[in-house]
């Protein structure tokens, strides 16, 4: 019953996370950010798109469990991003880094869907991962958990990054 009612709990939280990964981008697509850094938008912009991908994967994962016990489970999921190598920085870059965080939020509204009509049965279902074994749902649920609080503290450091840098307001542009 414990179990249960802890993965409860990290569902409600991932709904959670999602929001704050929403207001964080929010803040470091102000324009004053657009022109500090190119590396740190690119940074910023892999971050975005790592979260896309693993919260496919998770998708992946999750539907594989629910519909066959057993179900051998993939260990990465697949590139579908552009390659923004040679974005260059000007005022529209951080068109990718929105595009990469509504791919994040479709996927995360997707799996919370699936998450609330599960009953303790299938949250207890298990899969094969090739690198950590047997795992529920449950457990993707708290991997998934990890990995956000994980990515929003690579958010805000790229944020504290970003503002660290902004010009103050006596500053001019010559």
């Amino acid at each position: 019953m414990a179990d249960l009612l802890e993965c409860l709990v990290q569902i409600r939280a991932l709904s959670e996370t999602a929001r704050q990964f929403a207001l964080l981008v929010s803040e470091a697509s102000r324009p004053s950010f657009d022109r500090n850094s190119a590396q740190g938008l690119h940074a910023l912009l892999d971050l975005v798109e790592g979260m896309a991908r693993a919260e496919q994967l998770f998708a992946t994962s999750l539907r594989l469990i629910l519909d066959q016990q057993g179900a051998v489970l993939p260990s990465e999921a697949p590139d579908v991003t552009a390659s923004h190598t040679s974005t260059v920085i000007t005022s529209t870059v951080v068109e990718p880094v929105l595009s990469a965080l509504e791919r994040f939020t479709a996927w995360r509204t997707q799996n919370l869907e699936v998450l609330a009509s599960c009953s303790a049965d299938a949250l207890s279902r298990i899969g094969i991962h090739r690198q950590r074994g047997g795992v529920t749902v449950a457990d993707l649920v708290a991997h998934a958990l990890a990995r956000d609080t994980e990515q929003l503290g690579q958010l805000r450091q790229h944020l504290s990054s970003f503002a660290a840098h902004l010009p103050t307001p006596g500053d001019r542009d010559d």
